[in-house]
């Protein structure tokens, strides 16, 4: 949740969305704070296509179901994997 806030202090008119299934120490954090930080549950998305989104702290590639038209930018400080 730190690399998705850190997202969105660089992109502050961007939503930062909390994965659907955070895991129990995230999920006791957030309730204990939700009131103070930026963050956006998946079911309360506003219902229109993805124009850019910003992928924080991930190995894989996501994939857009907005279609080709969505702009993925990807931060990340893992290594890629060597194949």
């Amino acid at each position: 949740m730190a690399a998705v806030l850190g997202a969105w202090k660089l992109y502050p008119d961007a939503l930062a969305l909390v994965p659907r299934r955070p895991n129990r120490n995230v999920r006791d954090f957030l309730t204990l704070y939700w009131e103070e930080l930026p963050f956006t549950r998946m079911e309360d998305l506003p219902r229109q296509p993805v124009e850019q989104a910003i992928v924080v702290d991930t190995q894989t590639s996501p994939r857009s179901k907005d279609g080709p038209t969505t702009e993925i930018q990807i931060i990340d400080h893992h290594r890629r994997p060597s194949v």
